[in-house]
């Protein structure tokens, strides 16, 4: 019966010190990843942003096309799922939306500002 009190006491140690490195270790790697991805948006963000106003015009809404006037934000928003650990960056997107230039004067006028947020999802170590 005493072998396995001492053998009990040192499973339950072994993973008491395994847990102890393991967690810091995992929220330095979980910092890193963020400081990366965050870098990373920063060097893409022009053509992300180009490639936001591609999808979006192609959207039955079609809000965003390249005529129209496309603001995006200068502050992101980094958010990360708790449960799946998806990284997320959030920027805010201001749009005038023209009447197509049917004012008769042959200018767009405006119809109107709608404003939104663009949606950038890190996956798999690209944005």
């Amino acid at each position: 019966m005493n072998e396995w009190w001492w053998l009990l006491t040192a499973v339950l140690a072994a993973a008491t010190i395994g847990a102890l490195i393991t967690l810091p270790t995992r929220a330095a790697r979980r910092v890193a990843r963020l400081a990366r991805a965050r870098k990373e948006f920063h060097a893409q963000r022009e053509w992300l942003e180009v490639k936001f106003v591609q999808l979006a015009g192609a959207s039955p809404r079609r809000n965003c096309r390249a005529g129209e006037d496309c603001d995006f934000d200068d502050d992101v928003a980094y958010v990360r799922n708790r449960t799946t650990s998806e990284l997320s960056a959030f920027v805010a997107v201001t749009v005038a939306v023209g009447d197509g230039g049917n004012s008769g004067s042959g200018v767009s006028s405006l119809s109107g500002i709608r404003v939104g947020t663009a949606i950038f999802r890190f996956d798999n170590g690209h944005w």
